[in-house]
């Protein structure tokens, strides 16, 4: 998966592979199998488990292209909602 996270005019770019289980984050572009564009601060709520990714991408909070399947089995890493 490829994370596009703007802040202002800045925007970075984060790249995550799995392979075999093995998971691998890396800064930089390139081809990912889907991409992830957001707000970098509603990105840090999503990755607090405060904010569920895919609830953010049908609201139009976030943008995705490619595999959305992907962007659910990523989500299913990061912590839930706090009870």
């Amino acid at each position: 998966m490829l994370f596009e996270l703007t802040g202002g005019t800045r925007t970075e770019r984060w790249r995550v592979t799995v392979d075999k289980g093995r998971v691998a984050v890396a800064r930089g572009n390139g081809p990912a199998d889907c991409a992830f564009r957001a707000d970098r601060k509603l990105f840090g709520r999503i990755a607090s488990g405060k904010v569920n990714a895919f609830a953010a991408v049908l609201r139009g909070a976030v943008s995705i292209e490619g595999d959305p399947r992907l962007l659910v089995l990523f989500q299913r890493l990061l912590p839930g909602p706090r009870s």
